[in-house]
C-alpha cells in the first residue's frame, strides 16, 4: 500500500512538473489537451501526447486552462518625457514671384545746386582828369578845455569755492552737507577753498596795499569801493525743507547792515533757483579790508543728512582809480 501511495505523488509531482514546462511553451494556435503517459512504478513520463499502453498512467492536461474573469483596469501610468524633438526637414521649394507692387510716391525735390562761377569783369572806364587844388582856409580859433570826467571805475572778479579738492585742516570736510547739525559753519575764500576757521579763508582785497584817498569827480556820498553781483552755485541742492545761507563777511563780520546775501533751498525749485542763487544789491568796503563768505545750514523737517554737494562762487569787486591803484 505504500508503495503505491509513493508512485502516486511521483505521479502527480512528475506531472505537475511536465504540466509546467509545457504551459511555459510557445502556443500553437488557441487551448488545445497535452497527454502525458507517466510509468506506474517509476512514475517518470514516458511519452507526451499518447497513445499510453496498459503499463501507462495516462494523464490529459488543458493547455492554458478556463479563462479566468477579466481583471479591473489598473492606474493610468505617469505622462513619459517629451522625446527628441525631430530633425528639420528640408527647405522646400522657393514659391513663384509674387506681382510687382504699385509705384511709390514721388520724392521731395533736391537742393538748388551751387551758384555758377562769377563772369568776368567788365572793362575799367577812363580816369578822368584831376581838378585844380582849391585854396586853404585860414586855421580855426582852438577851442576852450572841457570839463573833468567822472573818476574811472576798476572792476575785478573775485571767484572760488571747494572744487571737491582737500585743502581744510579742520574736521569740517571738503563739502557742503553731509550733517544734520542746524546752523552748522564753514567758510569760503577766494581761490579754492573751505574751512571752519574763518582766518583760513580771509583775503584782503585787491589793491588794499595802497593808500586809498577819495578820488576827484567821486559822486557825493559813493563808496570807495563796493562788493556786488554775489553768485553761488552748487552740483546738488540741499534737500527738502532744507537750505544754505552764503553771507559775505567783511574784517571777520558776517551778517552786517545792508549785507550781501543769496540762499540755495529745497530739493532744486527753492529761493534762486534751488542749485544756483544771487545777492542783490551792493556792499561798501574800504582800504584793507579782508573778505570771506559765511555758509549756514538751515535743517528743516525734509533729508537728513543734508545733500552732499560742491560749491563755487564769484562776485565783482569795484573801486574807483586815483592814480595809487594798480
Amino acid at each position: 500500500m505504500h508503495g503505491i501511495v509513493t508512485y502516486a505523488r511521483r505521479w502527480v509531482f512528475g506531472a505537475a512538473a511536465a504540466a509546467v514546462m509545457l504551459l511555459g511553451l510557445p502556443g500553437f494556435g488557441q487551448a488545445q489537451t497535452v497527454t502525458l503517459c507517466i510509468n506506474r512504478k517509476t512514475g517518470k513520463i514516458v511519452n507526451i501526447g499518447g497513445p499510453c499502453s496498459g503499463k501507462q498512467v495516462n494523464l490529459t492536461f488543458l493547455e492554458g486552462g478556463v479563462p479566468g474573469p477579466t481583471g479591473p483596469a489598473g492606474p493610468k501610468g505617469a505622462k513619459g518625457a517629451v522625446g527628441m524633438a525631430g530633425i528639420q526637414g528640408p527647405t522646400g521649394a522657393m514659391g513663384p514671384q509674387g506681382p510687382v507692387g504699385p509705384a511709390g510716391p514721388v520724392g521731395p525735390v533736391g537742393d538748388t545746386g551751387p551758384t555758377g562761377p562769377t563772369g568776368p569783369p567788365g572793362l575799367t572806364g577812363l580816369v578822368g582828369a584831376t581838378g585844380p587844388s582849391g585854396i586853404t582856409g585860414p586855421t580855426g580859433v582852438i577851442g576852450p578845455v572841457g570839463a573833468t570826467g567822472p573818476a574811472a571805475f576798476n572792476t575785478s572778479v573775485l571767484t572760488g569755492g571747494n572744487l571737491g579738492i582737500n585743502v581744510a585742516t579742520s574736521p569740517g570736510g571738503t563739502r557742503l552737507g553731509g550733517t544734520a547739525i542746524p546752523g552748522f559753519q564753514g567758510f569760503l575764500g577766494a581761490g579754492n577753498g573751505l574751512d571752519l576757521q574763518q582766518i583760513s579763508e580771509d583775503i584782503p582785497l585787491p589793491g588794499s596795499w595802497k593808500p586809498a584817498a577819495t578820488a576827484p569827480g567821486v559822486p557825493p556820498g559813493s563808496a570807495f569801493a563796493q562788493l556786488s553781483n554775489l553768485l553761488v552755485r552748487v552740483t546738488a541742492p540741499p534737500g527738502t525743507a532744507d537750505a544754505w545761507v552764503f553771507d559775505v563777511c567783511v574784517n571777520d563780520n558776517c551778517g552786517i547792515l545792508g549785507r550781501l546775501e543769496c540762499i540755495i533751498a529745497g530739493a532744486g525749485t527753492g529761493i534762486g533757483g534751488g542749485a544756483t542763487c544771487s545777492g542783490p544789491g551792493s556792499m561798501s568796503v574800504s582800504n584793507a579790508d579782508q573778505v570771506s563768505i559765511q555758509v549756514t545750514q538751515v535743517v528743516g523737517s525734509g533729508i537728513i543728512p543734508l545733500n552732499t554737494a560742491d560749491v563755487s562762487w564769484s562776485m565783482l569787486f569795484s573801486r574807483y582809480a586815483n592814480g595809487d591803484e594798480p
